[in-house]
């Protein structure tokens, strides 16, 4: 299914054409180029990265943001994408135990002793942005980004693992466990502490783990999630890779492709209606400038995954 088609399912503030950091194409070349020679990424990887435009979408997340946490952002972006290939594709994905060892060492960047373990390019370019987001924290007087951000990429970290354990033991998870662990491992719920980060928000437990913010997360993650499954299913069936939500369906439901379409467009309409409520729910209630921009950030994450490709 193409961007467009997906495009009508989504309420009318998310039908729009999407504000754009001004800095945006700037920001692209410089974390395009900079990533490329780091990892010493090949033509076609290089291109690959390129073609995805990962800091288009930072930019639409994050419009109004100044430049060095929009640069951050972009960077995590393109990095994100090459570490998880590891797990998807790469020669991770059916090892667990080295792949295990892989997530501890991410995990060690955002501890205290991290300077101990001896890093590889990738992991170095992750403790360059957890580094930013605590200097961020630093001057802000606080370290609740820091925390947020840790603990969504240590749930990060437990989704990749759970999805390469299946691979291994060429197992299919239920449509249900699936969506539990895609939340995890599709990389949005770090994208909501970047925006705390970003904007140097000071924000409260309540404030960004309350019952309806947290719903709002909570449908702008599954919204990001189905239609990262739908758009990619063809490619991830050729590659064999079997953590997609199509794929469950089809194995467990007995589905043929097109039912599993069907049901999953079904849920994107549920879940943009749940997202509306949400919206229309927090709104009607007195919001500090702070808690207001995080709320209003949070649907930009599935308007960025529709338009970014």
């Amino acid at each position: 299914m193409e961007a467009n088609d997906f495009a009508s399912f989504f309420v009318a503030f998310l039908k729009e054409k999407p504000k754009v950091h001004p800095r945006y194409l700037e920001v692209k070349l410089k974390s395009n180029k900079e990533l490329c020679l780091r990892l010493g990424l090949d033509d076609e990887t290089s291109s690959r990265v390129a073609e995805a435009a990962f800091p288009y979408f930072a930019s639409v997340m994050l419009p109004d943001c100044d430049y060095p946490e929009l640069e951050v952002c972009s960077k995590w972006m393109i990095w994100i994408f090459l570490f998880d290939d590891e797990f998807d594709i790469g020669h991770l994905r059916y090892d667990s135990d080295a792949a295990k060892a892989r997530l501890d060492k991410l995990r060690a960047t955002m501890t205290d002793e991290s300077y101990q373990h001896e890093a590889d390019e990738m992991i170095r370019i992750h403790l360059e942005i957890w580094s930013a987001i605590k200097q961020k924290d630093f001057l802000n007087g606080g370290m609740s980004a820091q925390i947020r951000y840790r603990k969504a990429m240590n749930g990060y970290c437990d989704g990749v693992l759970e999805h390469v354990r299946s691979s291994s033991r060429h197992e299919v998870p239920t449509p249900e466990r699936y969506l539990e662990v895609r939340k995890l491992s599709s990389g949005c719920e770090p994208l909501y502490a970047l925006v705390e980060y970003a904007h140097g928000l000071k924000l409260s437990d309540d404030q960004v783990c309350g019952p309806s913010v947290t719903k709002l997360k909570d449908a702008a993650t599954k919204i990001a999630l189905l239609h990262n499954d739908m758009i990619s299913w063809q490619k991830e069936k050729n590659e064999d890779v079997p953590h997609n939500y199509v794929n469950t369906l089809i194995r467990h439901k007995g589905l043929v492709e097109k039912g599993a379409s069907v049901i999953m467009l079904d849920m994107v309409a549920a879940e943009h209606q749940r997202l509306s409520d949400c919206l229309k729910d927090l709104t009607t209630k007195e919001r500090s400038g702070h808690h207001k921009m995080y709320i209003e950030s949070i649907p930009r994450v599935p308007l960025a995954n529709l338009y970014w490709r």
